[in-house]
């Protein structure tokens, strides 16, 4: 249990720093779409900036109908998630008012038989005002161990006439095997120390969760309903209302270009016409001349 506890602490920050990319990922998928439909919006009026007629820019504005559909679907999936994300951030909020209280309060959740222990433990990593139960036990052990070396040293006599007719005795190395169990128990001691948890502790709850994480949710939030839910709909609205300028103002050069085209056609006839009379007329003089 000594060794397993900051082993534990390590590879769930390591499974936190492999998953984090990907769980970023999943709410960035309504930004994806929404800029996928954003780019589809934005083609249309590239396209009838270009392309000149007032057929042209209706048929665009007619194009984006389609598009309608996906925006409310984009629109219900941000407002979905956003909600979803703001919920789980006054959770979170909630919980890193007081994180190492809350701590405390789940720790008192661990089975009858190791409640105490566990709650014991908890606290004095997080609040360090009790003993470690952890390091009773090694303190246990080495009582038992030195207790053992005694003993041995005591009837090592009696071992030595038992090994005359038992040789495997003899090769026990009671000594060595204490030897080991100190500097095993040494390590332990290290190991379930308070300067060797509570920066694992520290670190993935206080810095990890309570600060990075709850500061990356808000500016999520943030960015997906402004996006999503503010600029979105309106760069929408924009693009409609600059097709239908743009359709009434090519409608209106069409027209007055027709109008300029029948004016001059009527210019031309008037001109016409006017030359043809002043032709008859002097036809006319000459031929009273030469009747005189």
């Amino acid at each position: 249990l000594a060794q397993s506890v900051p082993d534990k602490l390590e590879q769930l920050q390591k499974i936190l720093h492999k998953v984090g990319p990907y769980v970023v990922w999943i709410p960035m998928i309504p930004q994806l779409v929404i800029g996928s439909i954003s780019i589809l919006v934005v083609f249309p009026a590239m396209a009838t900036a270009m392309i000149r007629g007032h057929h042209a820019a209706r048929c665009m504005d007619l194009s984006l109908m389609p598009l309608g559909f996906l925006s409310m679907l984009a629109l219900v999936v941000v407002t979905v998630i956003a909600a979803g994300e703001l919920t789980l951030g006054i959770a979170g909020s909630v919980v890193c008012m007081d994180v190492d209280h809350t701590i405390l309060d789940y720790a008192r959740l661990a089975p009858a038989k190791q409640r105490l222990e566990v709650a014991q433990t908890a606290r004095f990593y997080v609040k360090g005002d009790v003993l470690n139960p952890l390091e009773e036990y090694i303190d246990e052990a080495s009582m038992y161990i030195e207790a053992i070396v005694d003993l041995y040293d005591q009837f090592r006599f009696a071992v030595d006439l038992i090994g005359a007719s038992c040789l495997p005795i003899l090769h026990a190395d009671v000594p060595m095997v204490a030897a080991n169990a100190r500097t095993l128990l040494a390590a332990g001691r290290k190991i379930v120390s308070a300067e060797n948890v509570w920066p694992y502790y520290d670190n993935l709850v206080h810095k990890t969760f309570c600060d990075g994480m709850m500061s990356s949710i808000a500016f999520l939030i943030i960015f997906q309903v402004m996006i999503g839910l503010v600029f979105f709909p309106i760069a929408s609205f924009r693009a409609h209302q600059f097709l239908l300028r743009r359709e009434r103002w090519q409608k209106a050069l069409h027209q007055d270009s027709a109008r300029t085209a029948t004016r001059a056609s009527v210019v031309e006839s008037s001109r016409t016409s006017k030359g043809c009379c002043d032709c008859d007329t002097d036809s006319d003089t000459d031929r009273a001349s030469d009747r005189d």
